[in-house]
């Protein structure tokens, strides 16, 4: 395992984390941290924090398919979205066929071919032939459930990826969400300025996962400082 770039620190204050903020508190937003699971979920000042954006999936065959094959081992992709995902067969070929994907927002993915294990960012899944041909026009929906979007914990090596594994924020106050109950808190979310070495990196992470996770945090224009 690589070794981490900063030390990961506990019992930090936020005038110890946060340099700089937007006017108004506008970098700061105030969640509903997600309750234990067994025990009580502690989030401390300089936590990554990440939400549970997505949950389940369901395949659903459109009611009139000609095919008898099916779409199976179904798992979510590192960007899935809540919602349908729409799978048609638009070539039919010989215990084969072509699927055009689109997205939840409408948007066209790359085609999936039957036989032929399917990835993306989105969802990966595998579609089977069966004694009957897939025919053009037959359809599959893929709908992955909306999350609770409460807050957890980054846990870059999530499974599934449920939204866990990206970075939200960071934790601006510490919180106990006791076993079973869900808590409020506050998170810096964008537009900021806070030093290195007061994030609390989750155990274990590795370099190239730290490097994700601070690319994440530029996207939502928090700069981490590494001096001063």
């Amino acid at each position: 395992m690589s070794k981490p770039v900063y030390k990961s620190t506990q019992n930090r204050t936020l005038g110890q984390l946060l340099k700089h903020e937007g006017p108004l508190g506008s970098s700061r937003k105030s969640v509903t941290v997600l309750g234990g699971n067994g025990a009580s979920r502690v989030l401390t000042v300089g936590m990554l924090a990440a939400a549970v954006l997505v949950g389940g999936i369901t395949i659903t065959p459109a009611g009139g398919n000609t095919g008898t094959g099916a779409l199976g081992a179904a798992t979510l992709g590192p960007k899935a979205q809540a919602g349908d995902y729409k799978v048609t067969c638009i070539s039919a070929v010989a215990n084969g066929g072509v699927f055009s994907v689109v997205d939840p927002s409408g948007n066209a993915m790359p085609p999936a071919l039957a036989g032929v294990p399917y990835t993306s960012n989105d969802l990966n899944f595998t579609i089977t032939d069966a004694a009957t041909d897939w025919a053009v026009g037959d359809s599959i929906t893929v709908t992955v459930a909306d999350g609770s979007h409460k807050v957890v914990e980054l846990s870059p090596d999530a499974d599934p990826l449920d939204g866990s594994h990206r970075v939200l924020g960071l934790v601006a106050q510490d919180v106990t969400a006791p076993d079973g109950a869900d808590a409020s808190g506050l998170l810096i979310v964008e537009d900021a300025i806070v030093a290195a070495g007061s994030i609390v990196w989750p155990a274990g992470i590795t370099e190239a996962q730290q490097t994700v996770a601070l690319a994440e945090l530029a996207e939502r224009k928090i700069r981490v400082r590494t001096s001063g």
